[in-house]
């Protein structure tokens, strides 16, 4: 493929600079340019294929739903899915059946094709549910996910629970996955029973609490305190990686309620001791990080009262242990606490800069959020953290010019050092939208910092108005 153009970015990661290099070359005006290439073979003919959408019957498009190339397995899929004729299901149907079909492929393209006219049943889905390819039966869970919140839900439960089980670790890592998600009796026994086989493999514990949105503590605590499961691969100390992220979700929910009762039941008397460290140490590693000036506290979760019992536990602890249930008791707050010494208070938004807060929340969202995340924990490989970051919460001036011109080459933050790129936002936002977004980020996630003024980043867009280079670090910590 020959790209004729020279403009391919959207305006928001539109450098000032490639800006003034695509329009001084007119590279934004070519747009009917380009040509795409078929490589062919020289030494025998091209060959032709008829448009499968052109075929008049059905039969072809079946035909071809097990032919070895994707291409037109999906295209036979898409077309007879288009074409909904009369008594299409009733053909297909017999096709998922391993004793008919010999194509695991053609198999599962036929499932997916009857899933898309509609016309799934308890019938397929058990047909497709034992065949012997793992990833049939892995779709076949998948497929049944509207039955399994239907009417007759316990019908279809019944297929994937109890000694029809399949041994593929694939198809019960599907079942894990969509029961984990679902909110009834049966799906929590089933889900129940095979996170007691999850082990330390940290992909099924990941499955595992995918779908425990709001129910992370219920499961917690009957992981903790129900007795190891008799298979041998069951122990309490394989319990404890996944009981860590459990707590760890506790923690980033940060729902002060569950986090009050998850303080009392980690001091329960007869929770086995060995347990509590792994939760303690979950929990906290899904706190907010402690900032790096000492004066101000990181978030803090408000809880309904006192844990006392919880912070009982430093007199029984080993001193390592006392040091994890002080970083808890420094992430919590509520009502009666006193304020650690020294400790500044956040620094409460007047009525305008609260409206600057909310323009700034929808900024964030479109066009921040994808790569620093809603949570500001920023993303691997893409953006660094804003929550507690010094550049956010230190000068106001040198965030603004990072924002206007974007931040190139290695820059470090909390610590660490990250080689990625910003591109440069003063082109598409203006001041106000500008000091919105930073007013935004520098008193969100239990932030303390002052709020931003359009005056203010007016006052450094003119004054670094004939900079066209983004900065870098050791620019930036030469500016106020």
């Amino acid at each position: 493929v020959d790209f004729a153009r020279g403009l391919i970015q959207h305006r928001i990661f539109l450098t000032s600079y490639l800006r003034k290099q695509t329009e001084s070359r007119q590279l934004e005006a070519p747009v009917n340019r380009g040509r795409i290439y078929r490589i062919v073979s020289t030494s025998k003919p091209v060959k032709r294929h008829n448009k499968l959408s052109a075929q008049p019957d059905s039969d072809t498009l079946i035909n071809r739903l097990s032919n070895p190339n994707g291409f037109w397995r999906d295209t036979a899929q898409r077309l007879l899915a288009e074409r909904n004729e009369p008594g299409l299901a009733d053909r297909l149907r017999p096709l998922v059946s391993f004793r008919t079909a010999r194509s695991s492929l053609g198999r599962l393209h036929t499932l997916w094709t009857l899933e898309a006219l509609g016309s799934l049943d308890l019938a397929t889905i058990r047909t497709a549910f034992h065949d012997p390819d793992p990833m049939v039966a892995a779709s076949a869970v998948r497929a049944a996910e509207p039955f399994l919140r239907g009417p007759r839900a316990k019908d279809f439960f019944s297929l994937f629970t109890g000694s029809s089980l399949p041994a593929a670790r694939r198809t019960q890592l599907a079942i894990l996955l969509t029961f984990s998600g679902i909110d009834s009796p049966e799906a929590e026994a089933a889900t129940r029973a095979l996170m007691l086989s999850v082990g330390t493999n940290r992909l099924w514990q990941t499955a595992a609490i995918s779908g425990l949105k709001h129910r992370e503590l219920p499961f917690l605590q009957w992981l903790a305190t129900s007795p190891p499961a008799t298979n041998g691969t069951d122990s309490v100390e394989r319990r404890t990686p996944l009981l860590g992220l459990l707590a760890q979700c506790v923690a980033n929910e940060a729902d002060g309620n569950r986090v009050g009762q998850f303080c009392d039941f980690v001091a329960t008397p007869t929770l086995d001791a060995r347990l509590r460290t792994p939760l303690v140490a979950g929990f906290i590693s899904g706190l907010q990080p402690l900032p790096k000036d000492k004066n101000t506290l990181p978030r803090q979760i408000l809880i309904p009262e006192e844990p006392k019992a919880f912070l009982e536990l430093r007199t029984s602890l080993a001193t390592n242990e006392q040091a994890l249930v002080d970083r808890v008791s420094l992430g919590l707050s509520w009502p009666g606490k006193v304020r650690p010494a020294g400790m500044i208070a956040a620094a409460p938004l007047n009525a305008t800069e609260q409206a600057s807060y909310n323009r700034g929340k929808e900024l964030y969202t479109t066009i921040c959020g994808a790569c620093h995340q809603p949570h500001g924990r920023g993303q691997e490989g893409l953006a660094p953290p804003l929550l507690n970051s010094e550049w956010v919460l230190g000068s106001n001036q040198r965030l603004i010019r990072i924002v206007l011109h974007g931040v190139r080459d290695a820059i470090t933050v909390g610590g660490t050092k990250y080689a990625l790129n910003m591109p440069a936002l003063g082109e598409a936002l203006t001041d106000e939208q500008i000091a919105d977004a930073l007013t935004y980020v520098r008193h969100e996630w239990g932030h303390t910092a002052p709020a931003v003024s359009p005056e203010l980043v007016k006052g450094i867009r003119a004054t670094e108005s004939k900079r066209d280079d983004s900065w870098t670090e050791p620019e930036l910590l030469k500016q106020p």
